[in-house]
C-alpha cells in the first residue's frame, strides 16, 4: 500500500490566529526558557553550542507556522460576503510578523538570570524587561489581530491600513484602477479631490488574501456600475463576480469582460 501524501491542515482564517497567537505565546516562553535555564547552564561553551537552542526555538515555531500557512500561499479570487459588504481580510502572513515580534519580545528576558544560574532577585531588572517587551508584544497583536484589509460596500471602500480611509463609490476617477502586472506590491486607487485633482491611495496586495487582479477589476465594476451596487456582500453577487472575472486577465478576455458588464 502506497503511503498516504503528506498535506498540512487548511484552518480557517479566525483559527488560523488563534493558531498564530499560540504560536506567539510558546515564542515567547521557550526564549524567557532558553534565557533563565538554557543560557546560564551553556556558560563556557562554545558560542555555536550557546547559540543552539535559540535557533532550535525559532525553527520549530516558524516551522510549524509555515506548515500551517501553507495551504494559504496563493490568495483566493473572491472575498468574504457579510450580506452587506465583500470583505478582502489580511494576509494570514500576517501572523509571522505577529511570532517574530513576540520572539523577539523574548530577547529582552537575557538579563533575568543571575551568575549562579538562579533568577536575579534586582526587581529594577524585571521591571525593565516588562517595559521592554510590552511594545513588541502590542505590535504583535496588532499585526495578528488588526490587520489591514479592504471592505467594499454599497457606499464606498474602507482601506484598512494604520487607520481606515474612507473612498465613495463617486470619489473614484474613472478607467481605474490598472490591473498590477507581475508582482506589483500596490493597487493605486485614484481617488477625485475637491479641487478638480487626484490624490493616489495605495492598497498593498501582498497584506490582503484577496487576489490583486480580481480585486481591480471588482472595484473598477463597481465603479463604473452603479446599479449592481445595491447586491455587494451577498453571496450571489459574490458568485457572479468569481464567475465572470478570468482566472488570468489578458486583452483578449477584454471584450467579453466588457459584455458581461464588467468593463468600461
Amino acid at each position: 500500500m502506497s503511503p498516504l501524501p503528506l498535506s498540512p491542515p487548511r484552518l480557517s482564517l479566525s483559527r488560523l490566529r488563534w493558531a498564530a497567537t499560540g504560536l506567539a505565546g510558546a515564542a515567547l516562553l521557550l526564549r524567557i526558557g532558553h534565557a533563565v535555564w538554557w543560557a546560564p547552564r551553556l556558560r563556557g561553551h562554545s558560542m555555536i553550542i550557546q547559540a543552539l537552542p535559540s535557533v532550535g526555538i525559532a525553527m520549530l515555531v516558524f516551522g510549524v507556522a509555515m506548515l500551517l500557512l501553507w495551504p494559504y500561499r496563493r490568495p483566493p479570487r473572491g472575498f468574504t460576503a457579510t450580506g452587506l459588504a465583500f470583505v478582502g481580510p489580511a494576509s494570514p502572513a500576517a501572523g509571522t510578523a505577529g511570532i517574530l515580534a513576540a520572539y523577539l519580545a523574548g530577547n529582552f528576558s537575557d538579563g533575568l538570570a543571575d551568575v549562579d544560574g538562579g533568577l536575579t532577585a534586582d526587581p529594577g531588572m524585571w521591571i525593565a524587561a516588562g517595559l521592554l517587551m510590552t511594545p513588541f508584544l502590542a505590535v504583535g497583536a496588532l499585526l495578528v489581530w488588526r490587520g489591514p484589509r479592504v471592505v467594499l460596500d454599497r457606499e464606498g471602500i474602507t482601506v484598512r491600513r494604520l487607520r481606515n480611509r474612507r473612498i465613495p463609490w463617486a470619489a473614484l476617477a474613472p478607467g481605474g484602477p490598472d490591473l498590477p502586472r507581475g508582482s506589483e506590491r500596490e493597487l493605486w486607487l485614484s481617488v477625485l479631490t475637491g479641487a478638480g485633482g487626484h490624490r493616489l491611495v495605495p492598497v498593498t496586495l501582498n497584506r490582503l488574501h484577496v487576489d490583486g487582479a480580481f480585486l481591480a477589476q471588482t472595484i473598477r465594476h463597481y465603479a463604473e456600475h452603479p446599479e449592481h451596487r445595491a447586491a455587494i456582500g451577498t453571496a450571489a453577487e459574490l458568485d457572479r463576480l468569481t464567475a465572470a472575472c478570468p482566472d488570468s486577465p489578458t486583452a483578449d478576455t477584454a471584450a467579453g469582460l466588457r459584455d458581461l458588464g464588467l468593463r468600461g
